[in-house]
């Protein structure tokens, strides 16, 4: 019935998260684990490469530091990718608005947001873990623009015709969102909330993840903006320049250069998408970021974790 395919480099976790599938999917299954410690193949490439050998019509990629606590959910699974639901991906977190401006994800203001996820974190103990649940429109799913990629399920149709794009992505980000972009374009994406999973790490915002951010949306940016829900057009451009701070505040913190904002800001497509009024204010407040960051290097908010 289902695939499950887990790209590892931990032998620990992935001992326990096999026995976690075992006793919680409830359906007949596999798991085709590929062990990439010391390789050089990206997260794409190794997902491309089982989904071929895998012996099922339905696939779940999923990272192996999570606890799925949802009994069944192999059948919740199969239920949403039935063909008459017109469903093509389905995960537990993600956002009905992708924006414009460089971002991971989530909205950075959290507004739509949608998501069923207990979030643990490396150096705290389950006491301190986090249930996330945002069901905005109360409903069984959403439907989304983009998800993350620490739980996907889809069918290894969709799996085979539309790929990981393992030529634009060899590293270990942007995968998912750049395939949820994809399926999105025949499919609907959805977070469904009838899976609930622990996610036992939390992720960091690095230099590569900034780089391979800029490269989605040079990648994307004739179909950015995407809305999969109602939303006013004033709390659009609101979200795009929330974002475009953000996004300025972390490539100063990542010691990258404004002008990779300035790059982007300055192509077309950005002038006719935001709009002119909207565009000004970001061209000013790229101006005035760079002046700020001259004469102060703690200019970033408290949640974001900055790696190397």
């Amino acid at each position: 019935m289902i695939t499950v395919i887990v790209c590892s480099i931990n032998p620990q976790l992935l001992a326990a998260v096999k026995q976690n599938i075992a006793e919680t999917i409830g359906c007949p299954f596999d798991v085709i684990a590929v062990d990439n410690r010391g390789s050089t193949a990206g997260i794409s490439e190794v997902y491309n490469s089982a989904a071929a050998q895998a012996r099922f019509d339905l696939l779940c990629f999923m990272h192996e530091d999570i606890i799925l606590q949802t009994r069944n959910w192999g059948y919740v699974v199969a239920e949403l990718l039935k063909a008459e639901t017109g469903i093509g991906l389905i995960g537990v977190a993600g956002s009905y608005y992708k924006t414009l401006s460089p971002s991971g994800w989530g909205d950075v203001t959290g507004y739509t947001d949608c998501m069923n996820i207990v979030q643990g974190f490396k150096n705290k103990g389950p006491e301190e873990y986090v249930r996330q649940c945002k069901n905005l429109f109360d409903k069984k799913y959403t439907e989304v623009a983009v998800l993350d990629g620490v739980w996907l399920c889809t069918t290894k149709i969709i799996a085979q015709h539309i790929r990981f794009d393992q030529q634009t992505f060899a590293g270990f980000h942007c995968y998912d969102l750049d395939f949820s972009l994809r399926v999105g374009q025949q499919y609907k994406v959805v977070v469904t909330y009838d899976v609930l999973l622990t996610h036992l790490s939390e992720g960091s915002y690095t230099r590569t993840w900034m780089m391979e951010t800029i490269k989605l949306h040079e990648k994307w940016k004739n179909y950015l903006p995407v809305l999969r829900s109602n939303l006013i057009d004033a709390k659009r451009l609101y979200l795009e320049k929330q974002t475009f701070r953000d996004f300025l505040r972390l490539l100063i913190h990542l010691n990258l250069p404004l002008s990779l904002a300035k790059n982007l800001l300055w192509q077309r497509v950005y002038v006719q998408k935001m709009g002119l009024p909207l565009w000004l204010n970001m061209n000013f407040h790229l101006y005035k970021t760079g002046k700020k960051a001259t004469r102060n290097t703690n200019y970033l908010p408290k949640a974001y974790q900055i790696g190397e």
